[in-house]
């Protein structure tokens, strides 16, 4: 059975050729989902995902490779659900910001700083002025809400030594904030 059969057998609706495109292509699929994704049940779901878009796409598509076409049909999927997943986590930002409360003006709250931007400015210009992996790492937590381990791997330092960085800049931003003026009581 090649790539050019599953095209005819879709194209007549056979409902079997599912089973067989199973057999055939889960693992690499996958493979490809996993590579991007880093996580087994959502692999899983992108494979079937993928297997179901190619069934409802074939007709009216004719691809020359059926290969081809279902490796990019994985790929799509495996990417959207990452890009869905990344804007997830960003707009979750309680989590990183929860750490960030005592280290903010008394008078401002997360939302009211970002809203009005005072904050903010005071921050961009704090960050300016960290060495660059503290500046990173500072960035990949509080802007990006990655996991410790997540930045630890991503820069090749200890959760340890990113915990510290995180923690000596929370303190030197609390520091700028107060020789702006912001108050703390």
């Amino acid at each position: 059975m090649d790539g050019s059969d599953i095209i005819e057998r879709l194209k007549k609706r056979d409902e079997n050729v599912l089973s067989d495109i199973k057999c055939k292509y889960e693992k690499t699929c996958y493979g490809i989902a996993y590579g991007i994704l880093q996580n087994r049940e959502d692999a899983e779901e992108t494979v079937a995902d993928a297997f179901y878009s190619v069934w409802e796409s074939i007709p009216p598509a004719q691809p020359p490779s059926f290969e081809a076409y279902l490796y990019k049909a994985v790929r799509n999927k495996a990417m959207s659900r990452l890009r869905r997943q990344n804007s997830d986590k960003r707009s979750a930002n309680t989590v990183p910001f929860d750490e960030m409360e005592d280290y903010l003006p008394a008078e401002w709250s997360v939302d009211k700083a970002v809203d009005e931007g005072a904050v903010a400015a005071a921050i961009d210009s704090f960050l300016d002025s960290l060495p660059v992996l503290s500046r990173h790492v500072f960035v990949c937590r509080y802007f990006s809400a990655m996991e410790i381990k997540e930045i630890s791997n991503k820069f090749g330092v200890s959760q340890g030594k990113v915990r510290t960085m995180l923690d000596n800049a929370r303190k030197e931003l609390k520091e700028k904030l107060k020789r702006e003026g912001y108050n703390y009581e």
